[in-house]
């Protein structure tokens, strides 16, 4: 699964003219629908986690239980979460939404 998305972030920038982005940063993410499985499974391997408010998980508040570093509303607003703590400019041409994003942050 890792790899797949790995394949993905890496197209997704090479298609934008942004280069091989994954392998310039050292910061690894877990974006997940599912606190119990992708968010658990993120922190306890010490990536970034995010939640997204899609499939599994819909509330609006992060989970008491298994709580990730961020919340947002869908996967296209984890990749611009992504771009901006990555200091990577998110490109204007992209399929992606310009949304403002609602965030939960958690230090």
């Amino acid at each position: 699964f890792f790899f797949q998305a790995e394949d993905g972030i890496r197209d997704f920038c090479l298609s934008r003219g942004l280069g091989d982005v994954y392998k310039r940063q050292s910061n690894c993410y877990m974006i997940g629908d599912n606190p119990k499985s992708d968010i658990r499974g993120g922190n306890v391997a010490d990536f970034k986690t995010i939640l997204v408010r899609t499939g599994v998980f819909s509330g609006q508040v992060n989970d008491p239980e298994d709580p990730a570093h961020y919340v947002v509303d869908d996967f296209q607003q984890a990749m611009k979460l992504i771009f901006e703590l990555e200091d990577i400019p998110f490109p204007s041409n992209s399929n992606y939404k310009s949304q403002q994003l609602s965030l939960i942050h958690i230090s």
